[in-house]
This record gives C-alpha cells, structure tokens and sequence, in this order.
C-alpha cells in the first residue's frame, strides 16, 4: 500500500491562509514517514506536479467563512466548487481541480480539508479558531491518509 500524499496550500504572511500549511506541518509532526507531506505556497498551477495517477491525495486549504477554525470535508467534482481568498494564490485549489480533470490528470482519490478562515491580509495574524482547530483537523486528514 502506498503512502498517501498531504498537500498543504496556503501563504504564511496573509493570516488565515496559513491554515493549509500549518495543518500540513502538523500532520508531519504527528504522523512522520506515514504520510508524504507537500506545502504549497506558489501558483497552484504546481499543484498538479505534485502527484501522479494513481496517488491517494489528501489537500489542505483555507477558504472564506464566518467561523474561523471549523472544516469541512470535500471529494472531488465537489471540491472544484470551492473559494479560494481573493488574490492569495491567484489560481485556487477549486482551479487546479478542475484543469487536473480536463487534462485527465486527476490522483486515484482526491479529497479537500477547507479550513475557513475571515482574514487573509497581508500581515494578518492567524485568527485564535484555527490554531484551535490544527490538532484536530491534523487527525482527521492522518486518518483519511491512513484509510487510503
């Protein structure tokens, strides 16, 4: 069986965007060599290098919302659906989704932790919800991974 991929999207220095990347370096603390763990930072135009067809691929992401730290649980064609912060990563994990399918070049299984966050300014601190949530939204993405 083998080791599923963790990609974790986001930019450090716009707030809640960190969300992604804060959970992705959690979940490599937490689970060490049981997962391959990817952050992505750049155009996420990248993202589709970063696996191949017939990895299981577990991505990270912060979009819009109202309460900072809660998640939600996407796969697939659902997932192409989602909002990215405006300006943060100019084409969105919703985007690279979507080309991924166009060009046939999706993973074997594809699912998306959104973590919602409210400030993506330059700047920004990471709001309190979602440091809360990092433990917890860790565990859920390591288990998804593992199931794979």
């Amino acid at each position: 069986m083998s080791t599923a991929l963790v990609i974790g999207v986001g930019n450090a220095d716009r707030g809640d965007d960190a969300a992604g990347l804060l959970v992705a370096r959690r979940v490599r603390a937490l689970a060490g060599e049981r997962c391959r763990v990817v952050e992505c930072s750049g155009g996420l135009d990248g993202l589709l290098e970063q696996w191949a067809p017939d990895d299981h691929v577990v991505v990270v992401d912060a979009v819009p919302g109202d309460h900072p730290g809660r998640w939600h649980r996407v796969e697939g064609p659902v997932a192409e659906s989602l909002a990215a912060p405006a300006s943060s990563h100019g084409f969105g994990v919703g985007e690279a989704i979507a080309l991924a399918r166009s060009l046939d070049a999706l993973p074997q299984s594809l699912v998306v932790y959104a973590v919602e966050g409210s400030d993506f300014r330059p700047g920004a601190a990471v709001a309190a919800g979602i440091l809360d949530a990092l433990d917890g939204v860790a565990a859920q993405v390591i288990a998804e991974a593992e199931a794979r």
